[in-house]
């Protein structure tokens, strides 16, 4: 689980994400490859967290300095785990 630590802290500590921005970040990978394996990576992500609820679990074991866990901040920001993924993209 340890793997996933970096991402989980990224996404409660970042704000959200408009349609487009993500795309534009991601399209600064200039390596085709990279850029490839990247977005299966959050499209497989995406799928993840709308189909499986032990997946969207894991959201309660992480949580902000405050104590505040990431589902909660997501809920707050009125955000499924999957749509702000897919916004990434």
């Amino acid at each position: 689980m340890h793997i996933y630590r970096p991402l989980v802290l990224a996404l409660c500590a970042s704000p959200p994400v408009t349609p487009g921005e993500g795309a534009a970040l991601l399209g600064r990978i200039s390596d085709p490859a990279v850029s490839n394996l990247v977005h299966r990576s959050l499209r497989g992500a995406v799928a993840r967290l709308e189909s499986s609820e032990t997946c969207r679990a894991v959201l309660e074991d992480f949580a902000t300095e405050a104590g505040v866990s990431l589902a909660t901040v997501l809920a707050s920001r009125g955000e499924t785990p999957g749509r702000y993924v897919a916004g990434l993209i």
